[in-house]
């Protein structure tokens, strides 16, 4: 199962990105794998419709659950349509390696 991350950088050691569509790189944690690949998010400088955009590649990336700080209402509603489950944590500072180990 794919799980997207919210991320300020490309590495597991980079610090949460509280923003979900204006997220800077999307870490995908494959909890079968236990691998981690980090994706630049090329879409959070647009100015309109980020978010539907930012929605279609978290489809295309087959996720089943998105870790982030907040969702708007219009993303909350695209990501109910596909089944993808919303996780938010919205006060933490946590590495990406420190909310993997709490997956595992």
């Amino acid at each position: 199962m794919n799980i997207i991350i919210t991320s300020t950088g490309d590495n597991t050691d980079a610090v949460f990105d509280k923003r979900f569509a204006r997220a800077q790189y999307f870490c995908v944690y494959n909890t079968d794998t236990r691998t981690a690949q980090f994706i630049s998010n090329t879409s959070n400088n647009n100015a309109t419709c980020i978010g539907d955009t930012v929605v279609d590649k978290i489809i295309d990336l087959k996720a089943s659950k998105v870790i982030s700080g907040d969702f708007g209402s219009k993303v909350k509603e695209l990501l109910d349509k596909a089944n993808i489950q919303m996780i938010i944590l919205p006060n933490t500072e946590e590495t990406i390696t420190q909310i993997i180990n709490k997956i595992k």
